[in-house]
């Protein structure tokens, strides 16, 4: 080992031998959501995984969420443990309003602050409306035909006499499916 004093590769190795080895350490905190994005979804999961120093589960830390919207609206839930001694908590947050949720934990054990993490999540509304945006040709057309009856009818008991004529069209119809899902949305005197 005859290196000069100035020379740093047997220092840097080690250092970076033990970086490596390190990063793969779990965190002694989590704070995680079961999806980053909720369509028409207001009751949103959140659970956390709390670990002491040594790195044993944590089972009776006090934990708080304190979740705030984009509205400003501000809401504390209290966070149960899962009861198996594994450290997990959960906790079920109302989101009631569309938009973009933080989410800031804070675990104490006693009177010391175990720690404090944060996460996001975002909530959308009126998603599922527009699952399935292909052309139902049947259903349209269906749709079509019910639309001119009630508007050749021109009031509720003359569309109710023609309920004959209304279902002769129907039976023309090519899918019995359409029919029903007509009948669903314009349910005026069938």
């Amino acid at each position: 080992m005859r290196t000069d004093h100035n020379d740093q590769r047997h220092y840097t190795f080690w250092r970076q031998l033990m970086h490596a080895v390190a990063a793969d350490a779990p965190p002694r905190l989590t704070l995680t959501t079961a999806a980053k994005v909720y369509d028409d979804q207001r009751r949103v999961p959140i659970s956390a995984e709390l670990h002491d120093e040594k790195f044993e589960p944590l089972n009776d830390a006090a934990v708080a969420l304190t979740v705030t919207s984009d509205d400003g609206v501000t809401q504390q839930v209290q966070m149960a443990p899962s009861g198996q001694g594994d450290g997990r908590y959960t906790a079920l947050v109302d989101a009631a309003s569309t938009g973009l949720y933080r989410v800031a934990m804070t675990a104490k054990k006693g009177n010391t602050d175990v720690g404090n993490l944060e996460t996001h999540f975002r909530r959308n509304d009126g998603v599922v409306e527009h699952f399935g945006t292909q052309q139902n040709r049947p259903l349209l057309s269906a749709l079509r035909i019910r639309q001119a009856d009630v508007l050749a009818a021109g009031s509720t008991r003359r569309a109710a006499g023609s309920h004959e004529v209304l279902q002769s069209r129907y039976r023309r119809a090519a899918d019995p499916r359409a029919v029903e899902s007509a009948r669903l949305f314009l349910p005026c005197c069938c």
